[in-house]
């Protein structure tokens, strides 16, 4: 569609050859949209799961990302504005993935090479980010299990316990902040750890 579209349907299903654009897309119970192009949202929402797929462009949001079991794959980059809700969420970016809202999920990985950055995540039993070649910033972190964090730098912080299973940092420091008990596993840092 050569301009931005609401959906709004039981179940959605949508592929396009092209880029796609949302105001709104909503789904009483499971939504999978998927671009060849760049898929840009106003807001996303699904009772049940929800799959958003751009296979050679970036995936962005300016209002929440809400739905049940949730895989988030963008070639580029994946940027949401609002929240996130997903549990369990799968997110992968070829470049960077950026949560400006609140992120509320539950068994947790992203995969994004560029960086990972969200300004506050509630995630379940195991937490996995992993950003190769950028940073990882959350600045509130609450989780109810493990968290592996493998970076170029890192930089986690609680007001709670924390339980960081597996740390990286091979261009910086790891630096975690916890308000409770922090535990470690294995943390290696080029910088202070």
């Amino acid at each position: 569609s050569p301009g931005a579209v609401s959906v709004a349907a039981n179940s959605v299903d949508i592929a396009g050859s092209g880029p796609l654009t949302f105001t709104i897309a909503q789904a009483t119970a499971d939504m999978t949209v998927t671009a060849s192009g760049n898929l840009a949202f106003g807001s996303a929402v699904a009772g049940g799961a929800l799959s958003l797929t751009s296979s050679t462009g970036s995936l962005t949001a300016t209002g929440d990302i809400n739905g049940g079991s949730t895989l988030l794959d963008a070639a580029g980059d994946i940027a949401i504005d609002g929240g996130l809700t997903g549990a369990p969420l799968t997110a992968t970016a070829g470049g960077t993935f950026t949560v400006a809202g609140d992120a509320v999920t539950g068994v947790t990985t992203i995969v994004a090479p560029g960086g990972i950055t969200l300004a506050s995540l509630s995630s379940g039993t195991s937490t996995r980010l992993e950003a190769v070649n950028g940073p990882i910033v959350v600045p509130e972190l609450a989780t109810l299990g493990s968290v592996q964090a493998l970076g170029l730098d890192v930089s986690l912080a609680s007001n709670g316990p924390l339980f960081i299973a597996q740390g990286s940092a091979t261009a910086g420091d790891f630096e975690v902040v916890a308000g409770g008990e922090l535990t470690t596993g294995t943390i290696d840092a080029t910088g202070i750890a």
